[in-house]
């Protein structure tokens, strides 16, 4: 009897720890995606944001108003998780931040229109495609390592 009583306890201790540690592990799991989360929409609203500055600078080189850039009409805007190369390896460098403090690195591209007269010199047309990478690092600061408007 006294052997039955303790292997009871020892299959409810051992099933106390494996909950436990299921517990713990759905939560940093948790923890992680939300991050992830946190860190792509951050990305996309820095890349978005140096987009429509590099729109304004166009725009008001072209001599036009760079007011018409707020107006820009972001579609199909897509982020992806992407690796670290020579440009994105460069821009950290100038940065001053090591690689070993990147969280995640994210490719943002997509449309973007743009209403009214556009200056022949701004190199940009009603609807423009659009690239840009941003790393996110542990501390969630954002670095735009590149971008361009075709």
């Amino acid at each position: 009897m006294a052997e039955l009583s303790r292997r009871r306890v020892l299959w409810g201790g051992a099933i106390a720890v494996v909950a436990a540690v299921f517990v713990v592990v759905t939560l940093l799991g948790r923890d992680a995606i939300n991050e992830r989360a946190q860190d792509e929409s951050q990305a996309t609203e820095r890349c978005t944001s140096i987009i429509r500055g590099d729109i304004a600078a166009r725009l008001e080189a072209g001599g036009t108003s760079s007011a018409q850039a707020s107006s820009a009409e972001f579609s199909g805007v897509t982020t992806d998780n992407t690796g670290l190369y020579a440009t994105e390896l460069n821009a950290l460098r100038e940065a001053r931040r090591d690689r070993s403090t990147v969280a995640n690195s994210w490719e943002v591209s997509g449309t973007v229109r743009i209403q009214g007269d556009l200056p022949s010199g701004s190199g940009l047309g009603p609807t423009n495609t659009f690239r840009c990478t941003a790393v996110v690092f542990n501390d969630r600061a954002v670095l735009v390592a590149s971008h361009r408007i075709n």
